[in-house]
C-alpha cells in the first residue's frame, strides 16, 4: 500500500473526526438552548413596551440548527399557552428567532434573541375580529340598553325607562366618547365633557401598561396584566382603604368580577357586532356586585324625580329574573 494512499486515508479519518466533533458540539449547543426561560432569564416586549415577566415563561425547543418551537405561557391574554414554529439562526454566541402563530382572535408574530442564557422576545398581536375599529358612543338615549325583569308588573312596566334615562344622563355630561379597539389588541378610550374644548384620553396609559382586549368564544374581555393588578391592589389598600371600607368594598370583591386568563385578569362582556355598531352587555352576575358597591355614589347623581324609581329597582334587582345593561357604540 503506497504512502500516498495511507496519507489520504488518514486525512479522511481526521476530517470525519472533526465533523463528528462539530456535530456533537452543535447537538450540545441546541440541548443547552432548549429549555424554559422565566424570571430573570427572559425579557418581554409587546412592540416597544416592556412587560413585567413575573408569572410568564417561554419554552424553547430547538429541533435543529435552523428551526425551533416556542411555547408562550401567560404572555397572551387570548391564549394562556400558545405553541408556534420559528426559524432559528446563530451568529457567534447569539441565536435569533422569528415566528408566527394563530391565536383565538387573530395572529401573533414573535422575534428575538438568546444570548448568554437570556431570552429577549418581542411580540405583536394582530386581532382580526370585526370589533377592531374606532367607535363612538351612540348619541343620547340610544347609548344605553337595559333589560330588567323582576316579575313585578308595576316595576317591569317602568323598566324600559332605565336605558334612555342613563343614556340621557351620560349625554348631559359628555359630548363624545371614543372607544379605540386597535388591531394591535390595545384598548383605548377618550371622552369630551360638555363644557370642555379638548377631549380627555387614557390611551397613552393603556399603551404604556399594555391594557389589552381580546375576543374568546364570542365574548369581549378587557385584559389587565396580573402584575399591574397586584400593584393596583396595594395602592388602593394603602391610599383608599378607609374609603373602600366605608363603602363596604374590599379588593377581593373587585377581583371576583374578573376572569382568570392565565397571565391576565379579564373583565368579560357579551358582545354583538354588526357592520356599523357594537353592543357590549353586562349581565346580572357582573352588574349586581358593581351596582351594590356604587349605589351610594350613583344615588347622589340621580335627579330627584327619578329617585323613587331607582330606589324601587335597587330593592328588586337581587331577585330579578333578567338584568342586562349595555353600551352601544357606532361608527
Amino acid at each position: 500500500m503506497s504512502k500516498k494512499f495511507l496519507s489520504f486515508m488518514a486525512a479522511v479519518c481526521l476530517m470525519g473526526a472533526f465533523t463528528a466533533c462539530d456535530d456533537e458540539d452543535n447537538a450540545n449547543d441546541l440541548n443547552a438552548l432548549s429549555r424554559t426561560y422565566e424570571g430573570k432569564s427572559i425579557e418581554l416586549k409587546m412592540g416597544e413596551v416592556t412587560l413585567p415577566n413575573s408569572g410568564k415563561s417561554v419554552v424553547l425547543n430547538a429541533a435543529a440548527a435552523d428551526k425551533a418551537q416556542l411555547t408562550l405561557n401567560n404572555i397572551l391574554p387570548e391564549n394562556s399557552s400558545l405553541t408556534l414554529d420559528a426559524s432559528l439562526a446563530s451568529t457567534g454566541d447569539t441565536y435569533t428567532f422569528n415566528g408566527e402563530g394563530t391565536t383565538t382572535d387573530g395572529t401573533v408574530t414573535v422575534n428575538g434573541t438568546v444570548k448568554e442564557g437570556l431570552l429577549s422576545l418581542s411580540f405583536q398581536r394582530k386581532v382580526t375580529h370585526p370589533v377592531v375599529s374606532t367607535w363612538q358612543l351612540a348619541p343620547g338615549a340610544a347609548a344605553v340598553t337595559a333589560e330588567i325583569a323582576t316579575g313585578m308588573p308595576q316595576i317591569d312596566a317602568m323598566a324600559p325607562m332605565v336605558g334612555p334615562l342613563l343614556g340621557n344622563l351620560i349625554a348631559q355630561k359628555v359630548s363624545t366618547v371614543t372607544l379605540t379597539l386597535a388591531e394591535s389588541g390595545i384598548f383605548g378610550v377618550a371622552w369630551q365633557k360638555i363644557d370642555a374644548t379638548e377631549p380627555v384620553s387614557i390611551n397613552q396609559y393603556t399603551e404604556m401598561f399594555s391594557i389589552q382586549y381580546c375576543v374568546k368564544e364570542g365574548a369581549y374581555y378587557l385584559c389587565i396584566d396580573k402584575n399591574y393588578v397586584e400593584v393596583l391592589g396595594q395602592v388602593l389598600t394603602q391610599f383608599a382603604g378607609d374609603k373602600m371600607a366605608e363603602l363596604g368594598i374590599d379588593f377581593q370583591q373587585i377581583l371576583a368580577l374578573f376572569t382568570d386568563l392565565g397571565g391576565y385578569y379579564g373583565l368579560a362582556l357579551n358582545m354583538e357586532v354588526t357592520d356599523n355598531q357594537v353592543l357590549f352587555t353586562a349581565d346580572k352576575s357582573l352588574l349586581l356586585p358593581v351596582i351594590n358597591a356604587l349605589y351610594p355614589l350613583i344615588s347622589q347623581k340621580v335627579p330627584e324625580a327619578y329617585q323613587p324609581l331607582v330606589n324601587q329597582l335597587m330593592q328588586m334587582l337581587p331577585n330579578a329574573q333578567a338584568l342586562n345593561l349595555g353600551l352601544r357604540f357606532v361608527k
